[in-house]
C-alpha cells in the first residue's frame, strides 16, 4: 500500500528546494489531499457494492471493497501525480 512519508515527500526534487516550514506546509496537505481520496473512494465503492448488491444476499465483504478502494486510489494518485 502506498504510504506518503516524510522521507520520499522531502526528497522530491521541487520540494527539497523550499525552505522548511513550507515543505511541511505542502506535506501536511498532501497528506490530507491523500486521506481524502481514500475516504472518497471507500465510500464511493461502499456505496456501489450496497446498491448493487441490495436484495442480493450481499457480496463481497467490507476487506474486500477496501482493498479495492486502497488499489484504485494508489495506481491513479501515484500515476497522476504532477501531470
Amino acid at each position: 500500500m502506498f504510504q506518503l512519508n516524510w522521507q520520499e515527500f522531502s526528497r522530491r526534487p521541487h520540494i527539497a528546494r523550499l525552505p522548511l516550514h513550507e515543505q511541511v506546509r505542502q506535506f501536511h496537505w498532501e497528506q490530507q489531499r491523500y486521506n481524502m481520496m481514500l475516504e472518497y473512494v471507500a465510500n464511493s465503492s461502499i456505496s456501489s457494492a450496497a446498491a448493487a448488491g441490495a436484495g442480493a444476499g450481499g457480496g463481497g465483504g467490507k476487506s474486500q471493497q477496501d482493498a479495492s478502494a486502497n488499489n484504485y486510489v494508489e495506481n491513479n494518485y501515484i500515476d497522476n501525480y504532477f501531470e
